[in-house]
């Protein structure tokens, strides 16, 4: 279930961060970093996103703005922040009031607790599997690039478990609770000391601030993108990215959507 034509019809708030996002992503190279990432992986989410049809998890926003610093610098990347940051809010609490209901952000949050723990299990079998190849050639990269992308995938879902919790919490009337980009900025470095508790990770950058790798590893016919590393500010090289239908375990949107068609 899409937010789809219920979304559209909603007036102020959506249409005011759907205008935010683009000019965010005007000025960003289609082809580089998390962009380029999302748009290769989830393609009609992207869509979906700049059309004001769906609402992105904060995460990804996050990204997109590391994006932003990167090619346009800190002072541009602020800016957009800020934009963001107050539209964000309202936008996400009107999106849940009239179009999902509680019910609606509910469901969502209990899919994202399943695609939660099949990364946490993936993870730990890559995990496994690494300890035990170790370094032997022809291996390891292509273990490194799947298991830092596992990684990936677990501290998005749980960032984004995070701010369904206080959505769901903010519809129910606590008056504690807060809500979109609030919630994802407050959660963000929790996800990511939560990611390397869990899985086993080094890295210490938040699940809302992902940074992509130091190092591409070659390329294998399985992985075609770097992993994404939390040391690095790095924007990912695009051309070896992974292409996964739904977008990896992680689409851009939330799962009730239908995934895209696999290319």
């Amino acid at each position: 279930m899409h937010e789809g034509t219920g979304t559209r019809q909603l007036p102020g708030p959506v249409d005011e961060f759907k205008a935010e996002l683009r000019a965010l992503t005007a000025g960003l190279d289609a082809g580089q970093g998390w962009y380029a990432v999302f748009r290769r992986r989830d393609p009609r989410g992207v869509a979906a996103c700049l059309d004001g049809v769906e609402v992105p998890p904060w995460d990804v926003v996050e990204s997109l703005l590391q994006d932003v610093a990167a090619q346009r610098g800190q002072d541009v990347a602020a800016r957009h922040r800020a934009r963001l940051h107050r539209c964000y809010r309202p936008c996400v609490r009107l999106v849940d009031a009239e179009v999902h209901g509680p019910r609606g952000v509910w469901e969502r949050l209990h899919e994202m607790r399943r695609v939660r723990e099949s990364a946490r299990l993936l993870v730990a079998r890559l995990t496994e599997q690494q300890a035990q190849r170790g370094r032997s050639p022809g291996g390891a990269d292509s273990l490194d690039v799947e298991l830092a992308w596992a990684r990936d995938d677990f501290a998005r879902a749980t960032a984004r478990c995070r701010e369904l919790q206080q959505r769901l919490a903010a519809l129910s009337g606590d008056a504690g609770a807060q809500t979109g980009a609030d919630a994802g900025a407050q959660t963000g470095a929790q996800a990511g000391a939560q990611t390397n508790a869990e899985t086993g990770a080094d890295a210490t950058t938040p699940a809302g601030t992902v940074s992509a790798p130091a190092r591409v590893p070659a390329p294998t016919p399985a992985h075609d993108t770097p992993a994404p590393r939390a040391e690095s500010r790095r924007a990912p090289d695009v051309t070896r990215a992974p292409r996964r239908i739904g977008g990896s375990r992680n689409p851009l949107v939330y799962q009730d959507a239908d995934p895209p068609a696999a290319t």
